[in-house]
């Protein structure tokens, strides 16, 4: 007898956005202790807001900035 299978494959949608000083920039990756923007930034090293939202579901999440190249993609953050 054949079995069926009953696995199902599920995709979730994720989208994060970094406020720094009023200004958005979109994020690409997150990491415990880093996050890629999408495009390059010069930010500045402090307090900022991480948003992060999954399927409608919005999140915010208090975050320091702790080191960014001039114009990078790449910032080490600190998790509150």
């Amino acid at each position: 007898m054949a079995m069926k299978s009953s696995s199902q494959r599920f995709s979730t949608v994720a989208e994060f956005d970094l406020i720094v000083g009023g200004a958005t920039y979109s994020v690409a990756q997150i990491a415990a202790d880093f996050l890629i923007l999408r495009k390059p930034a010069a930010l500045p090293r402090g307090p900022a807001t991480l948003i992060i939202r999954v399927e409608g579901e919005e999140d915010r999440h208090e975050i320091e900035i702790l080191d960014v190249e001039p114009d990078s993609t790449w910032v080490t953050i600190a998790r509150g």
